[in-house]
């Protein structure tokens, strides 16, 4: 560990200090286009407090790690012109997806997400991530009500329609998802739902055969790797497979 005269590092604390009272607000300048919702953009976070690091003798770098686990962390740190280095803590995020576009928008939050708290500064109502995890939460709940097959659960046509059934003396309408609305992993999920929903009925064989030709036509490995429209048509195409199948011979 690296061995700092004691006025270099009060001298480097004073100097954060000094910088603090300079920073100016995150603004929320950016919209989430799933959501909707406002949040400040990286560029704008750093923006917000790189002059008055700066100016104050400061240097900002964000170390980029692995997190484990399918994770990826970044490290903040404040180097003194002293010499010496403030700590300001490591951040880690899962990737939402194993390729270079998860791990690149992973890395985005988590250097977004440790500047904020490296630095005091806390956007109000920032709730970028959690509007996303939330919305992910219901579309799922949605998915299960109307696809998962539990007792009771309302039909859908193959035209995409719900039905009605009666349960207890009250009518239940099965939700019809909004397809162009879901997230690529909200899409995969609904994709394998109806694939495990298929097994067993007559509708198995279609459903399979859909999804190595959809890939195959596409040129991917995996159908949800396709085009999210193309995508989107191929799980259509499998929900009136599915419903089809689920009404009587």
């Amino acid at each position: 560990m690296t061995q700092y005269q004691p006025s270099d590092i009060a001298s480097a604390h004073k100097a954060l200090v000094k910088a603090q009272q300079e920073f100016d607000s995150a603004i929320k300048d950016s919209t989430n286009p799933a959501f909707k919702s406002k949040y400040a953009a990286l560029d704008a976070c750093v923006e917000a407090v790189q002059g008055a690091l700066n100016n104050n003798g400061l240097f900002l770098m964000q170390r980029p790690g692995d997190g484990g686990d399918k994770s990826i962390s970044v490290t903040t740190v404040f180097l003194h012109e002293s010499g010496v280095e403030i700590d300001g803590g490591t951040v880690s995020l899962p990737a939402a997806k194993q390729d270079p576009q998860g791990y690149g928008s992973a890395l985005t939050y988590a250097r977004r997400y440790g500047l904020l708290a490296a630095c005091g500064i806390a956007p109000e109502n920032d709730d970028d991530g959690n509007s996303a995890v939330q919305a992910l939460a219901q579309q799922t709940k949605k998915n299960a009500a109307a696809y998962a097959g539990v007792p009771d659960a309302p039909k859908v046509s193959a035209g995409g329609e719900a039905s009605a059934s009666k349960t207890s003396g009250k009518t239940l309408t099965a939700p019809t998802p909004d397809l162009s609305a879901m997230s690529v992993e909200a899409l995969r999920e609904q994709m394998n739902t109806l694939a495990t929903k298929a097994k067993g009925t007559r509708a198995e064989e279609g459903v399979s055969k859909l999804i190595k030709d959809s890939a195959a036509a596409g040129g991917v490995s995996k159908v949800s790797e396709l085009p999210k429209d193309k995508f989107i048509k191929v799980i259509q195409s499998a929900q009136e497979l599915v419903a089809t199948a689920a009404q009587p011979s």
